[in-house]
């Protein structure tokens, strides 16, 4: 399985168009440095010494040509987690380049062709977490290839795939 550092490196390497789907309600990363926990505490705003570094690097993206985009699918009322991503991560995000959308089941629907998973697709090539009956024909005509071993918690039929 694709770790933490791996997908960072992979991730590094876009360099003209970068997309990331989220469907979680929370995630548990340790590169929040501590805001969701200042957020949850009332603080009036994040940590600027950890998160300008990070807007920095947004601007630079976009400074050189590379659009970053990204789409979270939520259902609303939303859970404390959420709002946090949405007033300080995605505000400040927003601020420095990265296009983000909201997609609210409570609004609308699912479109029929999206699956609830993560992945992104960088310059073209994506990284899944997906069910193996929906790409076996990919797989089978090399358009999708598994990189990494059956070592995810869930049911066997789930892997990653780029």
């Amino acid at each position: 399985m694709m770790g933490a550092a791996e997908l960072g490196a992979f991730v590094r390497q876009a360099e003209h168009d970068l997309f990331r789907l989220e469907c979680l309600d929370q995630y548990q990363v340790e590169s929040d440095g501590g805001d969701y926990a200042r957020y949850v505490a009332g603080e009036p705003g994040p940590d600027m010494t950890r998160m300008g570094p990070w807007l920095d690097r947004l601007r630079d993206e976009t400074g050189r040509g590379l659009r970053r985009r990204r789409v979270h699918v939520l259902r609303s009322p939303v859970g404390d987690y959420l709002r946090f991503e949405c007033e300080w991560a995605y505000a400040l995000n927003a601020q420095a380049g990265e296009e983000i959308r909201i997609l609210d089941l409570a609004e609308r629907p699912l479109p029929t062709a999206l699956k609830l998973e993560d992945f992104w697709v960088i310059d073209g090539q994506g990284v899944a977490l997906g069910d193996s009956s929906l790409v076996t024909d990919d797989l089978a005509n090399g358009r999708l290839v598994r990189p990494f071993g059956l070592s995810l918690k869930g049911p066997a039929q789930f892997a990653y795939y780029v």
